[in-house]
C-alpha cells in the first residue's frame, strides 16, 4: 500500500545506538522508540485494524518479543529466507522476563549450548523464538541460524549507510521504518508472483522514515540518503528542481495507480539518464531531445488493467509535429493518432515507463496521452469531459492538502482497485483474506519523493475519507479503546496547553485515562478505588496550569497534566466520603474551597488541602443525600445541603445559616438548580419544588410519573417523564426506552438538551425550543459531554460507544 506525504522531515541531531544487533543482509529495519505507545497507536489506528485477522496481523500480535518485552526501545530486523518468508531478529537491552518460564502463559524454555554460549529456546502455544544475551543486549530471533550468526559475528556495528539512516530518526517519534532502497524490487518480489509494480532495481540508498499514526491516518515522513558514486533511480533527479504534479487532472476516477515524474532541466535529467542507462549521451535522437525539452512532467496511469503514459508539454503543437502521428479517428472532438516510432520513445525513458508498446495517442489540453488500447484513450477523454477525474475526487482533494505541490516522484494509489490488482498477483493462500479487507473508507494513498542535493525528502499519508464532513452533518471523528469497560461516562476537561479540551474517564479496573481531542491516550493511571462523581479542575499554583481534582472513598487526589500526583496530595480521609467532592470558587479568583461529605459531617478544605478553620458548619442533623452545592443569586452566595430527614440547610460562605427553610422536603436525590432565581429540584413524589431566598417552599404538580428527572438553567426548565421530554413547555415524545437523565449545555450562546436511550443506543440532541439538531440521533451508550474541543469552529461530542470504547463526534 502506498501512503501520502504530509511535510518535510528535518534531520535529527540524535544518533543511533550502534550496539543494537542488525543482520548485515536485513533490507527492512523497524526502530521502536516507545513500545507501549506503538502498541496503543496500532491498537487504536482504524486503518491498521482493517488488517486484523490476516496472517500478517496475527503473526505480529503473537510475537512474544513484542508483546512481553519490558523495554521501550528496540530494533526489529527482517531478513528474507525464501519466497513469502522472512525471519526476524529482535534486539534490545537484556530483558530476563522474556526468557523466564511462565506457568500462566504456559511458556516453556530450554537451553542449547553453542560455541561457548547459551542459546535459549522459548515456546508457548502461539509463538517460539531463540535468544541469547550478548554485550548486555538481548538478541532474539525466529531463526536459530540467525542467532548463531550473531554469536559468530563479533561486530555489532551497523553498516555506515544504515548507521547514517538510523541517525536521521526522530527519537521523539515512537516508531521508524528503514528500508534498503537497493533491494526494494527484491522486497516486492518476495510477496508477489510477478513484478506487478515494476519497481526499478537500485531505487535508492537506505530510506529512513518516521511513522506517525492518528486514529484515522497513517503518515510517513523521512529522508533517503544518496551517494554520488552510486547510480540509482533517485539520483536521476539530482541537479533538477521538481515541478508541480498535475497528471491527476486527466486521470479517470477509475484509475488504479498513478505515477508522476518531474524536472526543470531536461539536459541535466538526460545526462543523469545516460549514466543510469550506461548509454552515450549522443545516442538520444534529436526528435526525442526536442520533444522532451518541452516536457515538464511525465508518468503513467493504470486504468482497468491498461497503461496510459502521460506527458505534460509546454508546446503540444510542436510535439504533434515531432510525433508524426496519423489520425485514426476522433472521439468527442478529440483526435486519436497512431504512430510508428513508439519503441524508441519507450526505451529512452527506462526505468520509468513499463508498457511494451504504445500504438495510439491523443492530446487533452497540455497533456499527451499514449496507450496500446484505443478504447482506454476514449475512456480518458470521456472522463475528462464529464469532469469525473481523479483530481476532483473529494478524497484526493483532501489528500492534496497534505502534499507539497511539487515533487520529483509522486505515487498515488486508489485502494479498492489496487487491492483487487494485488489480489491477482499474490499466492492463493492469502487471496481470500486480502479480498476481505475493507478499504472503502481509505480510498487514496500517496507517496512523494522530493530531490534536494544529496538527500531525497519522503512524505506519505493514507487517511480516512470523511466526505460527510459538510454543513449540517455529524461525523464520528475517532474511537478510543480502553483496556476494560468504562466505569462512567467520558468527561471533557480543559487543556491549558492547547486551550481546547481533553477527555477523562475511568474503567471498571479503576484505571484513569487522559485522552486527547483526537482520541489518543496521553496516559493512564491505576487508582485504588472508583472516583466519586465528576472530576474537577483547579490551578493550584495560579500559573495557568490546571490539575485534575477528585475524591475516592478514602482520599482527595490531585494530578497534574502528566498524571503525576501533586503535593501535598493525596489527602487521606479518616472516615469514608459518602458523596462526590464539591468545588467552590466564589469570585472566580482561584481561592478554591473543596468540600467533602462523610455521612452528616461536612469538611471544607483550601486548595492546599488544609481544613478551612473559618468555616463554622461541621455536621448536619442527618446524612446528606447528595453533595453540597453552591448557587449564587444576585450578589449572595448560598451553600445548599439536602439531608435525609427532609431538612434543607442553606449556608453562607463561612458556614452560617443564610436562609431558614420553613418546611421539610421529601428529597429525591436530584440536584438543586437555579431556576427563575429560586432553588429548584424534584421531590420523591415527582413534584417540582422551589425554595426562594426567604425560605418559602412551593410545590408544583407537572403530572410527572415515577422515576422522572429534571435539569434547569435560570430561564430553561427541562423535565423527562415516561417517554415525554419537556423543554420550556415544548413537548417531545420519544419512543419508550431506558433513558439517561436529561442534560443541558450552554455553548456559544445556545442551549442544547441531550438525552440517551440506553436500550436502543441512541443519543438525542435538541435546541431550546425542542427541535432536534439535524442528523441526530447518533449512536451512543451514556450521558454525553459537549463543547468545542479543538481549534475549528465545530462542536464536538464525547460519549461511551461499546463497553470499552469512547466515541468523539464532530457536529458540522
Amino acid at each position: 500500500m502506498f501512503f501520502i506525504l504530509s511535510s518535510c522531515q528535518k534531520e535529527s541531531n540524535t544518533t543511533s545506538k550502534n550496539n543494537y544487533y542488525i543482520p548485515q543482509d536485513a533490507p527492512i529495519v523497524i526502530k521502536i522508540n516507545d513500545l507501549d505507545q506503538v502498541k496503543e497507536l496500532i491498537r487504536d489506528n482504524d486503518f491498521l485494524n482493517k488488517f486484523s485477522g490476516t496472517s500478517v496481523s496475527n503473526y505480529i500480535s503473537n510475537l512474544q518479543v513484542l508483546q512481553n518485552s519490558s523495554n521501550q526501545e528496540a530494533i526489529l530486523s527482517l531478513v528474507p529466507v525464501g519466497k513469502n518468508t522472512y525471519e526476524y531478529v529482535f534486539s534490545s537491552k537484556y530483558d530476563p522476563v522474556l526468557l523466564e518460564k511462565d506457568s500462566i502463559q504456559k511458556k516453556e524454555n530450554k537451553r542449547i549450548p553453542y560455541a561457548h554460549n547459551t542459546i535459549y529456546y522459548v515456546k508457548n502455544k502461539k509463538d517460539s523464538f531463540f535468544a541469547i544475551e550478548k554485550d548486555s543486549m538481548l538478541i532474539a530471533s525466529s531463526s536459530q541460524l540467525l542467532i548463531e550468526n550473531s554469536i559468530r559475528n563479533k561486530q555489532t556495528k551497523t553498516l555506515p549507510e544504515l548507521e547514517k539512516a538510523l541517525s536521521i530518526i526522530n527519537t521523539d517519534n515512537p516508531i521508524a521504518l528503514l528500508v534498503d532502497g537497493t533491494q526494494i524490487k527484491e522486497i516486492t518480489q518476495q510477496f508477489f508472483k510477478d513484478d506487478v509494480f515494476s519497481f526499478p532495481k537500485n531505487f535508492s540508498n537506505w530510506i529512513s522514515t518516521d511513522l506517525s499514526m492518528t486514529q484515522q491516518s497513517l503518515v510517513i515522513d523521512g529522508i533517503a540518503t544518496e551517494k554520488d558514486s552510486i547510480i540509482n533511480t533517485l539520483n536521476l533527479f539530482k541537479g533538477t528542481i521538481p515541478n508541480e504534479n498535475s497528471i491527476s487532472q486527466v486521470a479517470p476516477v477509475e484509475t488504479t495507480f498513478l505515477t508522476s515524474f518531474t524536472y526543470d532541466d531536461y539536459l541535466k535529467f538526460k545526462s543523469n539518464l545516460s549514466l543510469y542507462q550506461d548509454r552515450d549521451i549522443q545516442n538520444f535522437s534529436e526528435e526525442f531531445d526536442e520533444l522532451m525539452s518541452s516536457i515538464s512532467e511525465f508518468g503513467e496511469i493504470t486504468v482497468d488493467q491498461n497503461t496510459v503514459v502521460v506527458l505534460k508539454s509546454m508546446d503540444t503543437t510542436n510535439a504533434l509535429s515531432l510525433l508524426k502521428g496519423t489520425k485514426v479517428n476522433t472521439y468527442r472532438d478529440y483526435p486519436i493518432y497512431t504512430y510508428q516510432d513508439e519503441l524508441t520513445f519507450l526505451s529512452s525513458l527506462q526505468p520509468f515507463l513499463t508498457p511494451e508498446k504504445l500504438s495510439f495517442f491523443t492530446v487533452i489540453e497540455d497533456f499527451i496521452l499514449f496507450s496500446d488500447n484505443k478504447n482506454v484513450l476514449q475512456l480518458v477523454i470521456a472522463n475528462f469531459i464529464n469532469k469525473t477525474v481523479f483530481d476532483r475526487l473529494p478524497a484526493f482533494i483532501k489528500t492534496k492538502e497534505q502534499l507539497t505541490d511539487a515533487s520529483s516522484i509522486l505515487l498515488i494509489g486508489n485502494s479498492n482497485p489496487l487491492k483487487n490488482k494485488i489480489a491477482e498477483h499474490i499466492d492463493e493462500v492469502y487471496k481470500k483474506e486480502w479480498m476481505g479487507i475493507d478499504l472503502a473508507s481509505y480510498p487514496i494513498g500517496a507517496l512523494q519523493f522530493i530531490k534536494e542535493g544529496n538527500f531525497t525528502h519522503i512524505h506519505g499519508i493514507i487517511q480516512k475519507e470523511n466526505t460527510e464532513n459538510t454543513i449540517n452533518s455529524v461525523t464520528q471523528s475517532s474511537t478510543t479503546t480502553l483496556d476494560a469497560p468504562l466505569l462512567n461516562a467520558p468527561q471533557l476537561v480543559y487543556n491549558h496547553r492547547t486551550k481546547g479540551k481533553d477527555i477523562v474517564v475511568q474503567d471498571i479496573e479503576n484505571t484513569l485515562y487522559l485522552i486527547s481531542s483526537k482520541g489518543t491516550i496521553y496516559w493512564k493511571k491505576k487508582l485504588d478505588q472508583p472516583i466519586l462523581g465528576k472530576i474537577e479542575q483547579i490551578d493550584i499554583y495560579k500559573n495557568g496550569r490546571y490539575q485534575l481534582l477528585f475524591a475516592t472513598k478514602d482520599a482527595i487526589h490531585l494530578l497534574d497534566r502528566n498524571g503525576k500526583t501533586v503535593a501535598p496530595y493525596p489527602k487521606k480521609l479518616n472516615t469514608p466520603a459518602t458523596q462526590a467532592l464539591s468545588l467552590f470558587d466564589y469570585d472566580k479568583n482561584k481561592r478554591y474551597r473543596i468540600v467533602i461529605t462523610q455521612g452528616s459531617k461536612v469538611t471544607m478544605y483550601d486548595a492546599k488541602g488544609e481544613v478551612v478553620s473559618g468555616f463554622q458548619f461541621n455536621e448536619a442533623s442527618s446524612p446528606l443525600v447528595n453533595k453540597p452545592q453552591h448557587i449564587r443569586i444576585g450578589s449572595k452566595d448560598y451553600i445548599l445541603l439536602s439531608q435525609q430527614d427532609g431538612k434543607l440547610t442553606i449556608l453562607d460562605r463561612v458556614g452560617r445559616t443564610r436562609v431558614k427553610v420553613k418546611d421539610t422536603i421529601s428529597f429525591s436525590g436530584q440536584p438543586w438548580y437555579q431556576y427563575q432565581n429560586t432553588f429548584t429540584s424534584l421531590t420523591k413524589n415527582n413534584k417540582i419544588v422551589q425554595v426562594n431566598t426567604k425560605g418559602s417552599v412551593f410545590l408544583e404538580d407537572h403530572d410527572l410519573e415515577d422515576d422522572s428527572s429534571i435539569v434547569a438553567t435560570n430561564k430553561t426548565l427541562v423535565s423527562f417523564s415516561g417517554n415525554v421530554l419537556k423543554i420550556k413547555g415544548a413537548k417531545v415524545e420519544l419512543d419508550y426506552g431506558v433513558y439517561t437523565e436529561p442534560q443541558i449545555f450552554y455553548v456559544n450562546n445556545k442551549i442544547y438538551v441531550a438525552i440517551t436511550d440506553l436500550q436502543t443506543h441512541r443519543v438525542f440532541l435538541f435546541d431550546s425550543n425542542g427541535k432536534m439538531i439535524p442528523n441526530f440521533p447518533i449512536y451512543g451508550n451514556s450521558e454525553i459531554d459537549l463543547a468545542n474541543i479543538d481549534k475549528d469552529k465545530n462542536l464536538e461530542l464525547v460519549v461511551k460507544g461499546e463497553d470499552n470504547s469512547i466515541l468523539i463526534y464532530q457536529m458540522n
